[in-house]
């Protein structure tokens, strides 16, 4: 009997040492949990074993859950911190996203980030270059902005934000005196907000909900209608519903909840606004053709008198995709910055439209 525990044991052991290894992955570009690009295979250099021990670390089978399982036994165990250096914990069950890696947000709520007048002249000089570029090559072009969480609800914070110019106040007067198509939804957003119930952001992750997204879309669906003055876009009556959620879903289709993690949380009350059209759905307008989130998302509309779009975005274009996909006869989702896109694929592809959503913390 002892000799067979000695087996099972041995065998449990076997097994947990060949499990980061047939889990290996391989294929990711993205870390959802961490908010940030994972590292690939490196090319040889001086570097390659440093290289290749992060790529190793990024990627070995059940990463993610070991580092929910040390989140849950900082939090919950050793009772650490509620403000980490990743998320904090707000007023009445709110979470704001601080990871000083990944754009630091706290740094904005301060607003300690001011561009110098260098960074300002270079993020000029690059909007202008993509927008003369677009011109040149007939394709129309429009610049989205988005907000961060705390930049449309302050008041839940922990402290008061301080007065006095923001960085998004330095990139809105960047945008606008270097005279391209641009919209920046925080204040549709703020507008709205005054006469709305419902939370525009989810209370427990660092995204817009899709009410928040959908206000964001009418805005932009106004500025596309300007560039395109001859074309009839579709237009939705709709209602809203409201559901609760609890646990965290990291699907991208169901994308709610991603600040949890990090403090080791497993349940924590969120607020589900869903926009759905009185008649019909949106999606009556589109049909996925890829699907795959941070791997491209592409869209076959069935109006092919519309536009067809290359759109860069990130994250909080998740839930802007069934909104925008109504516009376009073809729309092909691309995650990269602004600026960061392939000029020659472009040209092949020959889209009427290129939309850069970006959100505001991330432009440069």
């Amino acid at each position: 009997m002892r000799k067979n525990y000695k087996i099972v044991f041995v065998a449990l052991i076997f097994i947990l040492l060949l499990f980061p290894i047939v889990k290996f992955n391989f294929s990711g570009t993205v870390s959802a949990l961490e908010k940030r690009n994972l590292a690939t295979f490196p090319e040889f250099s001086l570097k390659y074993f440093k290289n290749l021990d992060s790529y190793i670390q990024d990627r070995f089978g059940g990463r993610d859950k070991l580092i929910k399982l040390a989140n849950f036994i900082d939090y919950n165990v050793f009772h650490k911190s509620k403000h980490n250096a990743k998320v904090v914990e707000g007023k009445k069950g709110w979470l704001y996203y601080t990871n000083a890696a990944d754009g630091n947000n706290l740094s904005d709520f301060m607003k300690t980030n001011l561009m110098s007048e260098e960074k300002s002249q270079a993020l000029a000089n690059k909007i202008r270059d993509i927008a003369a570029w677009c011109d040149e090559n007939g394709i129309k072009y429009l610049f989205v902005i988005n907000p961060n969480k705390h930049s449309v609800y302050p008041e839940y914070y922990p402290i008061e934000r301080p007065e006095g110019l923001s960085r998004s106040d330095q990139n809105v007067a960047v945008f606008s005196q270097a005279g391209v198509n641009f919209i920046f939804t925080k204040d549709l957003l703020l507008e709205r907000k005054k006469n709305e119930n419902l939370p525009l952001y989810y209370e427990t992750d660092s995204h817009w909900n899709r009410l928040g997204a959908y206000y964001a879309y009418l805005g932009i669906k106004t500025e596309i209608e300007k560039l395109f003055p001859d074309l009839t876009f579709p237009s939705f009556d709709c209602d809203v519903n409201v559901t609760y959620r609890y646990d965290y879903n990291d699907s991208p289709n169901d994308h709610y909840g991603d600040l949890l993690p990090f403090l080791g949380i497993s349940s924590m009350k969120c607020t589900y606004p869903l926009v759905t059209p009185k008649t019909g759905a949106f999606e009556d307008c589109f049909d996925y053709i890829k699907n795959e989130d941070t791997a491209g998302v592409i869209t076959k509309g069935k109006n092919p008198s519309l536009p067809k779009a290359v759109i860069y975005r990130d994250s909080f274009c998740r839930n802007l995709m069934p909104y925008l996909s109504t516009m376009f006869s073809d729309t092909e989702y691309i995650w990269k910055k602004i600026g960061d896109f392939d000029k020659d694929y472009i040209l092949k592809s020959k889209p009427d439209i290129i939309i850069f959503e970006a959100l505001e913390r991330m432009l440069i």
